[in-house]
């Protein structure tokens, strides 16, 4: 549960557990008889307020072949898997640049933004090169992200977004895509796609 490396002498599963706090928990299964398992891991996140209230607006328009159900879809704590092409969690957007913005019926207290992304190289699903928050104009927080420089593991990502701490009741939030796919994929020269399923706030 501290996010560490399991190993024989880590706590027992035996019943469910209470997780008070955003975290990595990672899990193996032992037996005497058998080689161990690979290990899995699931992240958690605990938010502080539910977007479910909050009027929620996107440009571009997801594409036309990944529109799950609009912007309902990233506030509904409903999580995508990495079969995209199953279910009716994902966003999906082909364009330079995606802006949400989302308008608060109150102002809330909030210090990080979390994106909840895919990345499935095969299918030229990429994280975005940058993110940038904005409130009535005033960037409150920012983040690069490192392109890749070979193909990566198909996964679930949480993307954490630092921002001033404060009381807001607008948040713009801009995603700007790689310009291209890397020249290593066989999509190369072409734009890539952005995946997203939830926006938590904490």
């Amino acid at each position: 549960t501290d996010g560490s490396n399991v190993d024989e002498t880590s706590i027992v599963y035996e019943k469910p557990i209470l997780a008070k706090e955003s975290g990595i928990y990672n899990f193996k299964a032992y037996h005497p008889e058998y080689k161990s398992s690979k290990q899995i891991s699931a992240t958690l996140i605990k938010t502080n307020y539910s977007l479910a209230t909050v009027e929620t607006t996107i440009f571009p328009p997801a594409h036309s072949n990944y529109t799950a159900n609009g912007p309902l879809s990233l506030v509904d704590f409903k999580k995508g898997s990495t079969q995209f092409r199953n279910g009716n969690e994902w966003l999906g957007f082909q364009s330079p640049m995606v802006t949400f913005n989302l308008d608060f019926p109150k102002r809330v207290e909030i210090s990080k933004i979390t994106l909840s992304t895919l990345r499935d190289h095969n299918s030229w699903i990429f994280l975005p090169k940058s993110i940038e928050v904005s409130n009535k104009t005033k960037q409150i927080g920012s983040l690069d992200i490192n392109e890749p420089n070979q193909s990566q593991e198909t996964k679930l990502s949480f993307i954490h977004i630092p921002i001033r701490k404060d009381f807001y009741s607008n948040l713009e939030i801009r995603v700007y895509l790689l310009e291209e796919i890397p020249s290593w994929h066989q999509g190369k020269g072409t734009l890539p796609f952005f995946f997203i399923d939830e926006i938590l706030v904490e």
